[in-house]
């Protein structure tokens, strides 16, 4: 019998938790990873050949841009207007991203240390077209941890 091979993790929806409660459903999720800055070091060797070695310099997280349809829900246009007040100390707070497959299922989860909304935006309003319209928050953090909490509904 042939091993069987893993699902993929299949995420429909992000929900985001501040300090263990609920923020917001999110159906667009973007960023969230990070990177290294690259530091050069140049050198000979012994062979007298000019060499190029790169070392991880700085620790770069990327922000997270979550996006859904405009509701009335105002939990993230409060913490927003925090910043826009210049109560950072007050808008920085532990957080979670959590992955929810189609049937509401925990996927994964992470967790996130003094994060903080940096931007919140509206897509454009054209009545013509009958679209809806879309918010976008972008979320910067300092910290993050990565945690595999459930399975796919296969599983």
């Amino acid at each position: 019998m042939a091993d069987k091979v893993p699902d993929i993790v299949v995420g429909a929806y992000w929900r985001v938790d501040v300090q263990g409660k609920v923020v917001g459903i999110f159906s667009g999720y973007e960023g969230g990873g990070s990177k290294n800055k690259l530091v050069e070091h140049r050198y000979v060797n012994a062979q007298g050949q000019p060499m190029i070695k790169y070392e991880p310099g700085p620790l770069e997280l990327t922000p997270i841009k979550l996006s859904r349809g405009l509701t009335g829900s105002k939990e993230m246009l409060a913490w927003r207007e925090l910043v826009e007040k210049g109560k950072i100390v007050e808008a920085r707070c532990n957080a979670s991203i959590i992955m929810l497959n189609n049937d509401g299922s925990e996927v994964a989860r992470t967790n996130y240390i003094n994060m903080w909304p940096s931007e919140m935006t509206t897509s454009k309003l054209d009545p013509k077209v009958g679209e809806a319209v879309v918010e976008t928050i972008t979320l910067v953090y300092e910290e993050v941890t990565y945690t595999r909490t459930g399975t796919t509904p296969s599983s």
